[in-house]
């Protein structure tokens, strides 16, 4: 169930209900282990394995430098510039609103 908030402070309400994909793995790296957990809103099983998996690896120091060199960097900068490419794109159909004020009668 996804829940909102009136005002985004005030009461709480139900919206409606979401399916979410989860996925948990355990990694064994020698004598270590670790557990990955994906969680992805809809159905999308290989996605949150993915998720999943990289968690799992991303608790080993010594696979955690790499993967944050090689994977999440450059999807962080992928996704910085699909938001800064759809921002440029909505600025241009902003419309500023500006509060008038009647002149001050003397």
């Amino acid at each position: 169930m996804l829940r909102g908030r009136i005002g985004n402070k005030g009461d709480r309400f139900n919206v409606g209900e979401a399916t979410i994909t989860r996925c948990v793995v355990r990694h064994r790296d020698g004598e270590t282990a670790s557990i990955g957990i994906g969680y992805v809103l809809g159905r999308d099983p290989e996605r949150v394995d993915w998720i999943a998996r990289l968690d799992a690896l991303l608790q080993h120091p010594r696979w955690h430098d790499a993967l944050q060199a090689d994977v999440i960097a450059p999807l962080a900068a992928e996704s910085a510039r699909l938001r800064a490419s759809e921002q440029r794109e909505t600025a241009t159909s902003r419309v500023h609103f500006f509060n008038l004020q009647p002149e001050a009668s003397s």
